[in-house]
């Protein structure tokens, strides 16, 4: 639809049900705005009792303002109003009436999921610092299937007399992941070089097992290590496929409201100005580099390959699979006002 119709508008509803370290759900919905730089409009249930929360409104890259969205555990009525400009990005806002909103009505434990693909990724350790030597650098290539990324990571310790257990590794996938609903499965074909936090070597251990299985809030005790510079890139199918950036943050100050509210649980999302994210689609190499960070949770290049995808239902018949994006159902497509308002 973007590319044969220019279509930069999108709104999507959903029960979303997130997952580490990729598929968070406003993370995702991040990801196709910034990617694709267009805008979207996201309301998803919040049932966090359910492992269900997130929405918000995506203005693409480099927009001055960024986005504003909910995403936490709390159980929640939630609103958030901004400014969106028509037919794409257009880096005309004004800051007024930029808003978020809720009614806190039962703090939950937010339970993440975990991708089961996680376990099939080739992956390499991140050497970290040591105290006598506060600065490292991971330069690597690691290939798995057709793909091969490289790396070129460079990291420190803001304290390292009072470091975190946390490990860091290197990933990359070229195969499928298999979802299931209202007796289908799906089978998704996907790319992956990224970059996730780990409790220690294992890779059993990353995702949800580095955060405590849960959405981490401001006052979790964040990890000590510094990302001076990332740089992420690789050779991706470039047929029938979509490459786009992944980042998600350990949970920052929130920017809406301003003041911040104490109890709010903060900022997951980078600001899209510090990412730099180039496809070259005649080649197909896909490189992403990011500003210096310390709240690194996961981040890298995550594409969808839509000529590997199939269903099948509980009969076993085989069926083509409609493309779209990521695991996001379709969206629907809307022209809407300047002033929006997502709840």
């Amino acid at each position: 639809m973007m590319k044969d119709y220019k279509i930069t508008d999108f709104i999507y509803s959903s029960e979303w049900f997130s997952a580490l370290p990729f598929l968070t759900s406003v993370q995702t919905q991040w990801m196709f705005s910034v990617g694709n730089d267009v805008n979207l409009l996201a309301a998803g249930l919040n049932r966090v009792d359910r492992g269900s929360s997130g929405s918000g409104i995506f203005r693409g890259k480099n927009t001055p303002i960024g986005s504003l969205f909910l995403f936490g555990d709390e159980m929640t009525n939630g609103m958030v109003i901004g400014n969106v400009s028509i037919g794409g990005p257009k880096n005309d806002y004004s800051g007024n009436g930029e808003y978020t909103t809720r009614i806190i009505t039962k703090p939950r434990t937010f339970t993440l999921l975990r991708e089961k693909e996680l376990d099939r990724m080739a992956n390499e350790n991140i050497e970290l610092p040591s105290a006598g030597n506060t600065t490292r650098n991971f330069v690597k290539q690691i290939c798995h299937g057709s793909l091969c990324c490289t790396f070129d990571i460079k990291l420190s310790y803001d304290n390292p007399a009072n470091k975190t257990s946390v490990q860091y590794k290197a990933v990359v996938f070229d195969g499928d992941r298999t979802s299931s609903a209202h007796n289908t499965k799906f089978v998704q074909g996907l790319q992956v070089c990224g970059l996730v936090m780990c409790s220690n070597g294992s890779i059993s251990s990353c995702g949800p097992p580095a955060v405590n299985g849960t959405l981490p809030n401001t006052k979790t005790p964040q990890p000590k290590v510094i990302f001076d510079s990332i740089v992420i890139s690789g050779n991706f199918t470039n047929k029938n496929s979509s490459a786009l950036p992944d980042v998600l943050l350990w949970p920052n100050p929130p920017a809406f409201p301003s003041p911040p509210d104490e109890n709010s649980r903060g900022e997951f999302l980078i600001d899209p100005r510090m990412v730099n994210f180039s496809s070259n689609g005649m080649d197909g190499v896909v490189s992403l580099s990011l500003q210096p960070n310390k709240k690194i949770i996961s981040c890298g290049i995550f594409s969808r390959v839509y000529s590997r995808d199939a269903r099948s239902t509980t009969s076993g018949a085989q069926h083509s699979f409609a493309p779209f994006l990521a695991t996001l159902l379709p969206f629907f497509t809307v022209a809407f006002y300047s002033r929006v308002n997502a709840s």
